[in-house]
This record gives C-alpha cells, structure tokens and sequence, in this order.
C-alpha cells in the first residue's frame, strides 16, 4: 500500500531569506541605535517632561508645585530634591519604548518605501516618498509608543513606580490615555524628519540618492542632528498636549481629549504655553538622532564585516 503524500511546507527561496534576515537585522540594529541614543540625553527628557506639566498660575494663585523658570531652574530644582538618579527616572520605559519605536520605524519606512518605489534604487528615490512612508510608520508605531510613554511620564512626574503607574491606568489605559495626541506628534515628526534628511542630503550632495553607508560619520551626525531638533520644536505643541493627558493622576479628567486639552491650554495659559519645554526637547533630540545615526551605522559595518 502506498503511502500518503505529505505535503511540503513551502520554502524561502535564497533571495526571500536574504530579505527577511536583513528586516530582522535592520530591526535589531534599529533597536539597539535608540537605545544608546536615548540613554545619552535623558537627563533633558525629564527637564522637558516636567516643564510641560507644569501649568502657569497667576501670582496671587497658590501653585501646587515647584515653580520652574526654564531649563537651568528645573534642572537645579531635580538636582537639590532628587539627586542625580531624578534626571534618570523613567529611563527604563523610554529606553524600551523608543528602542521598539525606531526598531518598527526604520523597518516599516524601508518597507513602504521598497513597496512604493519598488526593489532598491538609486533611480526612484524622492523626498515625497520618504515624507509619506515617515507618516504611515510614524501611525503605526504608536502602538508601541503610547504605553511606554505613558509610563515614562508618570514616574517623571510623580514619585510612583513602574508598578504603581500600571496599577493606576490598568491595561485599556495604556493604550488609550494621550493616544490621540501621540498619534498626532509621531506622525508628523516621523514624516518631517525622513523628510528633512532626505533635504539634507540634497543641500550638501545635491540628491537625496546617497544612502547612509556613503555618508561620512560627521554628515551622519549633523543630518541626523539637524533634522530631529527641527521636527522636535514643530512637534513639541503636540507633545505638551500629550504630556498633559498622560501626567494627570487617577480621579482627575480635565484633559480628556485632544481638541479639548488644547481648547484648556489656550484659554487658561496662552499660545507660548505650547511651546514649554521646546528648548530642552530640541537639545534632547538632535544629539539623540545624532548618535542614533552614528551607533546604527557603526553597527551595521560591524555585521556587514562579519558576512
């Protein structure tokens, strides 16, 4: 009696394995880039978190809080209360989300771009395409990004833990508390910053063809430095709003919504409210894309040395 047919799993052909190792690649490279970038210029990411949250009060008003009169006040103010480890708190989260972020990131806008303009080419390469491929990542991304956020603000803006945050927003929480505005802020800074680069090296090369391997470590930095700290200060009324949904404490709802947050901010503290913390979110950003840059390279010629 003959034996069933077995039918075969369908296999990778040589090409196909080649492409998915080099997303899981480019994934983990991604990944351990924003992690050494973020690590580097945290300190101003917790100067920049408590400066948003803090509101304006009228001088007869009872403040409830420190009072910070910019960046060096609130940094001597966390320094005298909290110590070094204060400019650190939250680190963790951030450090985990940003590096599944830029992980997601680098390998959804490498995908979009593939899917747009077809196999990699230096003849079909354009800035609108890295524009719109920047958006769509940056929506997608978020998933990953809001809960870690979430966190990340909490600790650096009250003294619970990590477990205490969790305990507090629950799981749905998580997900849905500032989402809307972080929706808002990653989307446009990812669409605004591969754009950006993609104009960088136009300005100094003369096409945005010139892939990052080409570039040298001082054009990786400056590009990378350059267009982070621009799609920070656009972005930052965006991330004030998402700071204020995501700060406030369990029992409180005065920033539910997006439209409605921003309505409050305006009528209750003014237009330039917006902009708080916008200095310490460009000095935290432009290095940190800088290294991000610099460490993904360093990184990518040491695997690509070692095949």
């Amino acid at each position: 009696m003959s034996r069933p047919a077995v039918s075969e799993k369908p296999q990778l052909d040589s090409g196909e394995l080649k492409s998915v190792t080099a997303a899981v690649v480019r994934f983990g490279l991604g990944v351990t880039a924003a992690v050494a970038g973020v690590t580097a210029v945290y300190p101003f990411d917790t100067i920049k978190t408590k400066l948003q949250n803090e509101r304006k009060v009228k001088a007869d008003a009872a403040a409830s809080g420190p009072r910070y009169n910019g960046l060096v006040s609130c940094g001597k103010y966390v320094m005298q209360h909290e110590g070094v480890r204060g400019f650190y708190r939250g680190l963790g989260a951030q450090a985990s989300g940003k590096g599944l972020e830029k992980g997601f990131q680098l390998f959804f806008v490498d995908m979009l771009r593939q899917a747009i303009t077809g196999p990699p080419s230096k003849s079909n390469y354009s800035i609108g395409t890295e524009l719109f491929a920047g958006a769509v990542a940056g929506a997608i991304q978020v998933v990953t990004t809001n809960p870690f956020e979430l966190v990340k603000v909490r600790i650096q803006t009250s003294q619970k833990s990590t477990l205490e945050v969790l305990r507090d927003v629950g799981f749905k929480g998580l997900f849905s508390k500032g989402l809307s505005a972080c929706l808002v802020r990653d989307v446009a800074f990812a669409s605004l910053y591969f754009g950006i680069y993609a104009q960088y090296k136009v300005s100094v090369f003369g096409t945005p063809r010139v892939s990052n391997a080409e570039m040298s470590l001082p054009h990786l930095f400056v590009g990378g430095s350059l267009a982070g700290c621009i799609s920070a200060w656009v972005t930052t009324p965006a991330d004030v709003i998402k700071t204020r949904m995501q700060a406030e404490q369990k029992g409180i709802s005065e920033y539910k919504t997006l439209v409605g947050s921003a309505a409050r901010i305006l009528r209750e503290e003014g237009f330039t409210t917006f902009f708080r913390g916008a200095v310490p979110r460009m000095l935290r950003s432009a290095p940190q894309y800088g290294v991000m840059l610099l460490t993904y390279d360093w990184l990518q010629g040491i695997v690509q040395g070692k095949q």
